[in-house]
């Protein structure tokens, strides 16, 4: 039975802060993914899609402000990321946010490299794809770091 937030096996009350550090430093916890993609279906996709693999999926991001948003909340343990958010490419700009955190996580694109030199060694995945290549793309970004 999944635990409620703030509350231990046997019910108690736990401040957040203890509550957090808890289920942060669980190794047995499932890593945290959040999926920042623009197209909403192919961002629910890939929620159920990593989910299934057994990750926990915290959000998926369907703009760049909510991106940013959930960035700064730092509840997560790494990041698939569409280079495409938007017109202007944020892709890019979210990936040197992650790096500067030292967050891994990898490329959902449709093209087939970065669109930045800097970003040369960050895992992609191509668009389109299936829960094999999925898979095996999550495992490498969150085994980057």
């Amino acid at each position: 039975m999944p635990l409620k937030q703030g509350r231990t096996a046997r019910g108690k009350i736990l401040p957040a802060s203890l509550w957090h550090q808890l289920m942060t430093d669980n190794p047995a916890r499932a890593p945290r993914v959040l999926i920042i993609e623009n197209d909403f279906l192919i961002g629910e996709m890939l929620h159920d899609m990593v989910a299934e693999l057994g990750y926990s999926v915290t959000k998926v991001a369907h703009g760049l402000p909510s991106a940013l948003n959930e960035i700064s909340k730092e509840n997560f343990d790494g990041a698939l990321v569409n280079i495409g958010i938007d017109e202007q490419k944020h892709g890019s700009e979210i990936a040197d946010i992650l790096l500067a955190k030292n967050i891994p996580f990898g490329f959902v694109t449709g093209y087939g490299h970065a669109l930045e030199q800097r970003h040369a060694g960050i895992p992609l995945l191509q668009k389109p794809f299936n829960s094999m290549v999925l898979a095996r793309a999550v495992r490498q970004a969150l085994d980057a770091h």
